[in-house]
């Protein structure tokens, strides 16, 4: 069964170095990741579902969108996001864990400290995994939303859904130098983003 402990998950992040500096240069290995989420969380890793095969090769993802690396052999930690507007996915895309710290590096520390605030004061348990997991809204009451998982290889271990209010909220959190860094990385990781799109690699904050 699945269950988000968000305090036992912030602290036993905070183990990997006392100062944010710290915490920026150590990171916990895969082994170390895999022991958490099974023991702490309680998530189960199951294989990765058809919903988060890409809508055009109607396939698993098995490469990096940004840097191509190989996400099977050997198995990396990832993230796949889907964007929906409507049934339509208008952007989809596999994200390595390393691709994504570069991401995050576009990133001020003023925006991450307040996005990580925002899911931390918002994240709801009990949601289920036809709502956002933010504010509980339906999923067949939601015009746009995105989906996004946690994948080791090809297991999944967690996912979860966001409306697209709710990622709105987060859009506003973001400075105007952090949103101009993220636009001018995108627009050379990912060409055709929609404009009004960034990535955004949650389960690396």
């Amino acid at each position: 069964m699945k269950h988000d402990p968000w305090d036992e998950i912030e602290k036993w992040l905070n183990q990997f170095g006392a100062s944010e500096e710290e915490k920026e240069s150590t990171r916990p290995s895969w082994k170390e990741l895999e022991i958490f989420y099974k023991e702490i969380c309680g998530w189960e890793a199951v294989p990765i579902p058809q919903e988060y095969y890409s809508c055009y090769s109607k396939e698993a993802f098995c490469a990096c969108t940004g840097c191509e690396k190989d996400l099977f052999s050997p198995p990396q930690m990832y993230e796949i996001q889907k964007v929906y507007k409507g049934k339509e996915a208008i952007f989809e895309y596999a994200l390595c864990e390393e691709c994504g710290q570069n991401l995050l590096k576009e990133y001020s520390k003023e925006s991450l400290k307040a996005i990580e605030k925002y899911f931390l004061e918002n994240m709801k348990p009990d949601a289920i995994d036809e709502e956002c997991r933010l504010c509980k809204k339906e999923k067949k009451s939601l015009y746009e939303y995105s989906i996004m998982s946690l994948n080791h290889g090809t297991e999944m271990y967690y996912d979860f859904l966001l409306c697209g209010s709710c990622l709105e909220g987060m859009a506003e959190l973001l400075s105007e130098k952090t949103k101009k860094a993220i636009s001018d990385f995108t627009a050379a990781k990912f060409p055709g983003i929609p404009a009004d799109f960034s990535p955004l690699p949650v389960f690396q904050i």
